[in-house]
């Protein structure tokens, strides 16, 4: 996949941001929602190339009016190959959500089903919820920033959820120390998953997803 966003005026960094959201966007047109689940890491990877097919071909970027294809095929001259990303190293992985963040770009992450079940599903207790409950603390399962965002849906939940593993847990505070103390950037914000790879000097920029 290779996106592409125009805007006369803006740096780098607004750009990359743009186009981040723009994808997050075109996500939630596409699946729904901005974080599908998938059963299993093959399922995830095949849903990601139908959304890149779609997204390159079909969705008009708001800021240019056209389609990823449109605006690279206008500025070289040529049409390009949509990426696929591959995800063999997960195949076997369960419950992967593949989310889309306006702030820190696209990111695959295997049982993510899970983590939702526990923190925004019917049901606040699920089988190995207490291990679960560990592996998120010790950041093995999401980054900081997604996970704060999920925190912060339901923080009287969230407090409930964790509170039954770390008894010291009793406040949404306490839950952010708790955190603190186990993730060193917790509180540093996410760097842009698009990584640029050329700007020119009419505000174009064309890039890679990191």
């Amino acid at each position: 996949m290779s996106g592409i966003s125009m805007g006369s005026g803006k740096n780098e960094h607004d750009l990359i941001l743009e186009m981040q959201k723009d994808l997050r966007d075109a996500a939630i047109k596409h699946f729904g929602c901005h974080d599908p689940v998938f059963k299993n890491g093959k399922e995830a990877e095949k849903a990601l190339h139908r959304f890149f097919n779609w997204y390159d071909s079909s969705y008009a970027i708001p800021a240019i009016g056209m389609t990823p294809d449109e605006a690279w095929e206008k500025r070289h001259g040529s049409r390009k190959e949509t990426l696929h990303p591959k995800l063999d190293m997960i195949y076997d992985a369960t419950e992967v959500g593949i989310i889309f963040d306006e702030e820190a770009g696209m990111g695959i992450a295997p049982d993510y089903g899970f983590v939702k079940m526990l923190l925004e599903g019917e049901k606040e207790t699920i089988k190995n919820a207490d291990a679960l409950v560990r592996d998120i603390v010790k950041g093995l399962l999401l980054p900081p920033h997604i996970l704060k965002k999920l925190l912060r849906k339901n923080e009287v939940r969230a407090v409930r959820v964790f509170g039954r593993v770390y008894p010291q847990v009793r406040t949404a505070d306490d839950l952010d120390r708790l955190m603190k103390k186990h993730q060193r950037e917790w509180d540093i914000p996410p760097k842009p998953g698009i990584k640029p790879v050329h700007t020119a000097d009419d505000g174009a920029v064309s890039s890679e997803e990191g």
